[in-house]
């Protein structure tokens, strides 16, 4: 495991690239419910991807879509704000390999009709109506606000996983409150890490809104915290002592309240990467935080996935040494820790029973 992770990092992008330029082929559209106008509704950014292990065709596809949006034309069209309480985890399937791909159309709250014209209008309000964003969010008091992390993992039946039993679809995003009042909240804090799952990707690209359970909270929030950059992976080598586990690992700031994020350069208050898992018997585990050295700066960009037939699971997070320079791009370091119990470096708390 040493050696493995030790490969140097130029080589293994040498590697990628000599791979992607013997296999490229055509592009081909992933956004397929993109309309081509107006902006922003054809707009996405931030997308993720991830293969089924147990079926090698299937695919899925997460970004920030901005579909739902209301159009630069609607009310004042000097400005082209997000429009309040509109998600934007767009989610698309392929099942031939990513020949072709679908966008499904669920129900939520939405702004895409208000479209407006050019020149002063009374803008419209949103409302319940179509969307192409992950379902269940409005229902539930929240905002799907993207940042899109997605993997596939064996299904569970009475707590066992096995590929037998099917595959399940984890998509982790960012996600705010969708009432504006302390009284609606469904969480504290500005923005929280919750994962949507779907045991048939084929219902839910077919606009299945009921093949989606219910978006499931996984940050420990406080009234200060904003939680940023999440990543998902899903143990799924079935020789795996804990197969089936899905790990998450996001950056915790705090300190919004003062205007100040958590400054990196401050080692009392850095931001502490969080780590937590959903156990063999389907409970979540942690989280288990753990934090770099004092003398780098701890970057919020996270990669975490699990090692085959071990079941280690390794969270990687950018540092750079010292306060932060104008140069600073030239010292980004790497770093890498395995978030197995045994391993120092992070605080481990009680599992959380649900």
């Amino acid at each position: 495991m040493t050696k493995l992770s030790a490969i140097p990092i130029a080589a293994a992008c040498a590697l990628i690239a000599a791979t992607t330029a013997l296999g490229a082929g055509t592009d081909v559209l992933v956004s397929s419910g993109s309309p081509p106008a107006p902006f922003s509704q054809n707009k996405q950014n931030e997308p993720a991807i991830a293969i089924d292990a147990n079926h090698p065709n299937v695919l899925v596809s997460g970004s920030n879509d901005e579909i739902d949006m209301e159009a630069c034309n609607a009310g004042n069209d000097t400005t082209c704000p997000f429009t309040q309480g509109v998600g934007v985890s767009g989610v698309y399937f392929s099942f031939d390999s990513g020949q072709t791909w679908t966008q499904p159309t669920y129900t939520g709250w939405t702004g895409r009709d208000c479209l407006g014209t050019p020149g002063a209008d009374a803008g419209c309000t949103p409302n319940v109506g179509s969307i192409g964003t992950l379902p269940w969010y409005y229902e539930n008091g929240l905002v799907s606000d993207g940042d899109p992390a997605v993997a596939f993992g064996p299904k569970p039946v009475n707590g066992t996983f096995s590929w037998a039993n099917g595959s399940r679809l984890y998509y982790a995003n960012l996600t705010s409150n969708f009432g504006a009042t302390r009284s609606e909240e469904a969480f504290k804090g500005f923005e929280a890490i919750a994962v949507s799952r779907t045991d048939n990707v084929q219902s839910a690209a077919a606009s299945n809104k009921a093949a989606w359970m219910a978006p499931v909270l996984v940050s420990h929030q406080s009234t200060t915290t904003f939680s940023d950059k999440e990543q998902v992976w899903a143990d799924n080598a079935s020789a795996s002592p804990f197969f089936g586990r899905v790990y998450i690992c996001w950056a915790n700031f705090v300190g919004q309240e003062k205007g100040n994020a958590a400054p990196l350069h401050d080692p009392d208050r850095q931001p502490r990467q969080r780590l937590r898992l959903r156990r063999r018997d389907g409970f979540l585990a942690g989280p288990y935080r753990f934090r770099a050295r004092l003398d780098l700066e701890q970057r919020r960009w996270n990669v975490v996935g699990a090692a085959p037939s071990r079941g280690t699971c390794h969270a990687t997070r950018n540092l750079r040494p010292g306060p932060r320079t104008a140069d600073d791009r030239r010292h980004r370091r790497c770093a890498q820790r395995p978030c197995s119990r045994a391993q120092r470096g992070h605080r481990q708390r009680r599992p959380d029973r649900r």
